[in-house]
C-alpha cells in the first residue's frame, strides 16, 4: 500500500509538469521527456541497488522481453493520450476518465494471467469508478462514446482518457507478467528495478527513432529544455518505481485501484497549482471515490 501511495503522488507530479511541457512540445514530443529523462535516474538507482546487495542478475527470457514490449508501447500510447487529454485546461478531467483503467485492468488480468476478480473488487472498482464519473459528470461520460472529428474540447477529453487507460491498464498488467517471470531468487524491489530500467530503455529507443523520423525539431526541443525534463525524469522514475514494486507484490488490479487516489491528488494540483474551482458536488464524487478504494483495500 505505501508502495502505491508513493507512486501515485510522484504519477501526479509528474502529470503536472508534463502538462506546462506539452504546450511547448505537443504531446508526443512532451510524453518522451518522461522515458528519456527518467532513464538515467533508474540506471543510477538500479546499479546503486545490486552493487549494495551484490546478486546475480537472471537472464532475460523471450517471455520477459515480450511482455515488456508489449507493456512499454502500451505505456507510450497511454502516456500520450492522457497528456492529450490535458489540453484546453482539462488536467482533473483527463485524469478522471483516463482512471477507467482500473476496470480495464481487472479484466485484462483475468484474461491473460488469470487473477481473480471478487465480488468486493468488482464492489470496490464500480463505487470508485461512480466517483470518477461523478467528478466530470454523466453527459461527458456518453458524450465520450460519439467519435466525431469536430467533436467539444470534453468529448475530446473524455475519449484520449479513457483510451489512455486501456494503455495503462495493459501495461500494468505486462509489468505485472514480465517481473514474475525473471528467475531466480530476486526480492520484489530488485525485480522491479530490473523491469523498470529494461522499459524504459526500450521506450526511450523506440520514442527516439519516432521522433527522428516524424518530428527531428520536437526532439532537439526536448534536448535544449533539459533543466524542466530532468524534473519531469525524476518524478517518473520516482513514481515508476513505486508502480513497478507494487505491481510485483500485489494483483495488478488491487494495486491500480489503491492508485487512484491519485485523482484525489489531481483535484487538490487543479485547485491549488492551477486555479480550477471545484463544485460541492465533486467534493462529493471524492468521498465516494474514496469509500470505493477502501472497500478494495479493507477486502483485499
Amino acid at each position: 500500500m505505501a508502495y502505491t501511495l508513493f507512486a501515485a503522488f510522484f504519477q501526479n507530479l509528474r502529470s503536472a509538469l508534463q502538462k506546462n511541457l506539452s504546450n511547448d512540445f505537443g504531446a508526443t514530443a512532451s510524453a518522451y521527456t518522461r522515458f528519456l529523462y527518467a532513464l538515467p535516474f533508474a540506471i543510477i538507482y538500479t546499479l546503486t541497488l545490486f552493487t549494495l546487495d551484490a546478486t546475480q542478475t537472471p537472464a532475460l527470457s523471450i517471455q520477459f522481453t515480450s511482455y515488456i514490449l508489449i507493456g512499454g508501447t502500451a505505456q507510450i500510447l497511454g502516456t500520450t493520450f492522457l497528456i492529450k487529454s490535458f489540453e484546453n485546461k482539462q488536467f482533473a478531467q483527463g485524469t478522471a476518465f483516463s482512471k477507467t483503467e482500473v476496470l480495464q485492468t481487472a479484466l485484462i488480468g483475468l484474461v491473460l494471467l488469470g487473477e481473480s476478480i471478487t465480488l468486493i473488487l468488482i464492489t470496490g472498482i464500480l463505487i470508485s469508478l461512480a466517483g470518477v464519473f461523478g467528478l466530470i459528470g454523466y453527459k461527458n461520460i456518453f458524450a465520450a462514446f460519439k467519435f466525431k472529428a469536430d467533436s467539444a474540447h470534453p468529448r475530446r477529453t473524455a475519449l484520449y482518457g479513457i483510451v489512455s487507460g486501456t494503455g495503462f491498464a495493459l501495461s500494468a498488467v505486462a509489468y505485472r507478467a514480465a517481473s514474475l517471470g525473471l528467475e531466480g531468487e530476486l526480492s520484489s524491489i530488485k525485480r522491479a528495478a530490473i523491469t523498470l530500467i529494461c522499459v524504459l530503455g526500450f521506450q526511450t529507443i523506440s520514442m527516439g527513432l519516432y521522433l527522428v523520423w516524424k518530428e527531428p525539431g520536437k526532439l532537439l526541443a526536448v534536448l535544449k529544455e533539459w533543466r524542466a525534463g530532468m524534473w519531469v525524469g525524476l518524478a517518473g522514475m520516482l513514481g515508476s518505481t513505486g508502480w513497478f514494486i507494487a505491481l510485483a507484490m500485489q494483483q495488478a488490479a488491487h494495486v491500480r485501484a489503491l492508485g487512484q487516489l491519485e485523482l484525489v491528488f489531481a483535484m487538490l494540483t487543479s485547485v491549488l497549482v492551477f486555479k480550477e474551482q471545484l463544485k460541492p458536488s465533486e467534493y462529493t464524487s471524492i468521498f465516494v471515490l474514496i469509500m470505493g478504494i477502501l472497500m478494495i483495500v479493507l477486502g483485499g
